[in-house]
């Protein structure tokens, strides 16, 4: 399924406002393709060792 964002908001990267569409997970320029907001925008998980997880329950 695909959703269209019409918005008029230009494009960062081709400066077009046809829209953007949603598509896997992420929103892309209807104009020039281009991944415009990432699913996850650069976030990162970090994790604990199990060792200090124990040792900081103790």
């Amino acid at each position: 399924m695909i959703f269209q964002m019409n918005t008029k908001l230009p494009c960062p990267v081709c400066s077009s406002k046809k829209g953007y569409v949603y598509t896997q997970s992420h929103y892309q320029c209807i104009e020039c393709k281009r991944v415009i907001d990432d699913c996850c925008s650069g976030e990162v998980a970090g994790c604990n060792s199990q060792k200090k997880i124990q040792q900081d329950t103790q």
